[in-house]
């Protein structure tokens, strides 16, 4: 179902008939409240527990590998280097399961996302997989906990980059403030 219209003489005609005080105009509704949660902070919604707890850029991701044969070590390693002009922002993300009864599912392609003050958003980046500790998709068991690293690729210099964790594809989200000054 579509959502409807609603025209300025359609509220004052609401705010007419009903006996609470409405706004008249559009421009007099309040933006919806939401909760901005710091690094370092934990969000719920009584099911799940998310927390970002930092974050860092990386020009690279380096993936190492060494394997021995016959008593000799051998080794290898590949750079991973994102777009031009841009570099990773890598997340280190802890997701709690509170519920005793139920496995929740986890999928960093569709529950999370990194946006920035122009509302541009950025990929989640498939270098992921490369990181040390990166963060795993699955079930979480009942009264379980997942903490890993999430590779994303932003512009460099990015300005009020936000993380959202979207609790369900409904609409519960959380959003993280990833406030970052240049040293």
């Amino acid at each position: 179902e579509q959502p409807l219209k609603v025209e300025p003489t359609q509220i004052q005609a609401l705010s007419e008939d009903s006996p609470t005080n409405l706004p008249t105009t559009l421009t007099q509704l309040e933006e919806p409240k939401v909760q901005i949660f710091k690094v370092g902070e934990s969000a719920s919604d009584n099911r799940l527990k998310v927390t970002v707890n930092s974050f860092s850029f990386k020009d690279k991701i380096t993936f190492s590998s060494s394997t021995n044969i016959g008593g000799q070590d051998y080794g290898s390693s590949l750079d991973f280097k994102p777009k031009e002009g841009y570099q990773f922002l890598i997340l280190d993300l802890s997701i709690e399961n509170l519920q005793t009864d139920k496995t929740s599912s986890i999928s960093s392609i569709l529950q999370f996302k990194v946006s920035d003050v122009d509302g541009y958003n950025y990929d989640y980046s498939m270098n992921t997989f490369y990181l040390d500790k990166s963060f795993e998709d699955g079930d979480i068991l009942p009264g379980m906990k997942k903490r890993g690293n999430v590779a994303f690729e932003v512009p460099k210099n990015p300005v009020g980059l936000k993380f959202a964790f979207l609790f369900d594809l409904a609409g519960q989200t959380a959003i993280f403030d990833l406030k970052w000054t240049k040293k």
